[in-house]
């Protein structure tokens, strides 16, 4: 199976940090361990953006960062790089829909 190189944002927020469980610092930590554990190489300068590779396929890594968040609070924006581009999806709480217009092809992951 050939390599992909994908593109992972998020936003983890917590507006009361105790009322929400898991936590806002572990499931940061989740998402951090998905890339440990499935990327073979990952750049990841930003707090919140992450660009890695790997030889999983697009419908089975985006649903492992959708478990990690919580969608009332957070969200997560995923997408592949070269081949593959149109595999882009988004999964949780955001308020801007211009991202659609920005990019058309992008599709909500189911809950």
């Amino acid at each position: 199976m050939a390599n992909r190189i994908y593109w992972l944002n998020f936003r983890i927020e917590d507006p009361e940090e105790t009322a929400v469980k898991p936590n806002h610092k572990r499931r940061y930590e989740n998402l951090v361990e998905v890339v440990e554990e499935y990327a073979l190489t990952w750049w990841r300068q930003s707090p919140s953006l992450y660009i890695f590779e790997t030889n999983i396929d697009f419908e089975h890594v985006a649903p492992l960062f959708q478990k990690c968040i919580n969608p009332a609070h957070d969200y997560v924006l995923i997408g592949q790089l070269g081949v593959g581009a149109e595999n882009t999806a988004i999964y949780g709480r955001y308020n801007d829909k211009d991202i659609f217009q920005i990019i058309p092809f992008l599709k909500e992951m189911p809950a």
